[in-house]
């Protein structure tokens, strides 16, 4: 499946805003565009039947805990809804969650898809392991996924004209 022409586009606006989010937050690009996929196959009017929202499948609750930790004002399921918003708060989530599980990247998805207190109380029961069943396959998903975008050619904005210069 090809993407529509991303040039002069609000697809485009949106695409440098994840990539800067990218950078900000020191994540690749391919693994949030996968979360993406996986979570809502890019529709941001996507609604969970949990009732999580947007592009990157928020919760209103955790929304609310990113905004506080990003200085920004809890959004409205509304605002939740617009994908600069989303992926301004999804990214900020995932870095964050990288960061608690100490950069354990299969941890912090599953904590991604199914809350930290899960991951943590998995991890307390399996001696510091984490094999849970329920997020394997979202795991798997999302890593696979993430290969795919890095395969074309997903990167930083900027980030080639670095690495040549």
């Amino acid at each position: 499946r090809r993407f529509p022409a991303w040039r002069g586009t609000k697809v485009e606006n949106l695409a440098r805003h994840i990539s800067d989010e990218c950078l900000t937050w020191s994540l690749d690009p391919a693994l949030v565009l996968a979360v993406i996929h996986v979570e809502s196959s890019f529709k941001p009017d996507a609604v969970s039947i949990k009732g999580a929202l947007g592009l990157m499948q928020i919760m209103p609750g955790t929304a609310r805990f990113v905004a506080g930790l990003v200085n920004r004002r809890s959004p409205t399921s509304e605002q939740l809804q617009n994908p600069f918003t989303n992926t301004r708060l999804g990214i900020a989530y995932l870095a964050w969650l990288r960061d608690r599980y100490a950069g354990d990247l299969p941890q912090a998805l599953g904590a991604y898809n199914s809350g930290p207190g899960r991951v943590d109380n998995h991890l307390k029961r399996n001696h510091g392991r984490y094999a849970s069943l329920v997020t394997r396959d979202y795991i798997e998903a999302v890593l696979t996924k993430r290969e795919h975008f890095r395969s074309l050619g997903v990167e930083f904005a900027g980030q080639a004209e670095k690495e040549s210069g």
